[in-house]
Formats: C-alpha cells, structure tokens, sequence
C-alpha cells in the first residue's frame, strides 16, 4: 500500500472569472481512491481582470511580469484558502 498524498491543483482559465484551487486526497488500499477535501474559487478584481484582457492582445514585457505576479499571488491565495477550508492545517 502507498502512502497516501494530499495534492492541491490551481487553475485559471481564459475566462478571466478568477482562480480556482481544489485540494484531494489519493490513496491506493483497494485501488486507485481519490477524496475531494476542498474547492475554492476566488474571482479577479475588475482592474486585474481588465489588464488581463488587454494582456490578451497586446503588453509590454514589463506588464507581462507584473501580471505573472499578480496572478501567482491571487494563485498563492486559492491555495491558502483551499487548505484552510479542508481543515487539513
């Protein structure tokens, strides 16, 4: 038997609605077994949802870091509140 893992999946899709962030546990006692233990969605502001929809079509590398950074802490949020609904910390 495999130790189980608990694995925390965050996406954002090009709706531009926000992040989603789901946490599970996987474990293997009589096969493959999967246990949902979260999912939170924490939606974009206008003004971060308007700069990636302008980043969209067009930006200045400047803006694409400051994106990436923007987006990595709404990511770095959903994952934060995802473990603190599931109650796992």
């Amino acid at each position: 038997m495999t130790a189980p893992a608990i694995v925390v999946g965050v996406m954002s899709g090009t709706s531009l609605d926000g992040v989603t962030a789901a946490i599970a546990r996987f474990s293997s006692a009589d096969g493959d077994q999967v246990e949902q233990l979260g999912v939170t969605t924490l939606a974009y502001d206008d003004a971060l949802r308007e700069r990636l929809a302008a980043a969209m079509q067009r930006a200045t590398a400047a803006e694409y870091v400051a994106l990436s950074h923007a987006v990595a802490e709404r990511f770095a949020d959903a994952v934060t509140a995802v473990i603190a609904e599931s109650g796992i910390a």
